[in-house]
């Protein structure tokens, strides 16, 4: 894993909002704790890559650092919308933790950067209290708004 994926994950959570700031923090205090994770990673990916297709398993959770990435929704009536999603931020939490399938993800026309980290170590980083209520917060914000646009999760 190395320190470039903490030094990443603390760079962007300075210019996060607090509750990001929160994840983000705790999450590469995590990881300088447990330096033998092995499913832990630092991924460059160009404009436009794809990083996950809709629809398939993965439980790989995507700490953004930089950049922007696009995730496709698909509304309840089964229109498809495009949701910009800006670094710093966290994408693909719900699918590592509930075994959902992934909404389709692309990186965004300047490109992205991003810590990956295994569905598993994930759900031990979820074993601090402070993370765990911090992710609790934002994933219900989440799922909340995304009821109310009629988004529906694979």
């Amino acid at each position: 894993m190395g320190n470039s994926a903490i030094r990443d994950l603390e760079q962007a959570a300075e210019e996060a909002s607090e509750g990001t700031r929160v994840l983000f923090e705790r999450a590469a205090a995590f990881m300088a704790g447990h330096p033998d994770s092995t499913d832990v990673g630092v991924w460059k990916a160009e404009p436009g890559a794809r990083l996950a297709t809709r629809g398939e398993p993965d439980d790989t959770v995507l700490f953004l650092v930089r950049g922007e990435v696009v995730a496709t929704m698909i509304s309840t009536n089964g229109t498809s919308t495009d949701r910009p999603v800006a670094a710093p931020a966290l994408v693909g939490e719900l699918a590592a933790l509930t075994g959902s399938r992934t909404s389709g993800l692309r990186a965004g026309v300047d490109g992205a950067k991003l810590v990956t980290v295994g569905g598993s170590t994930f759900r031990l980083m979820r074993d601090d209290p402070v993370f765990a209520r911090e992710y609790e917060r934002q994933a219900n914000r989440r799922l909340l708004v995304d009821e109310q646009r009629n988004i529906s999760h694979p």
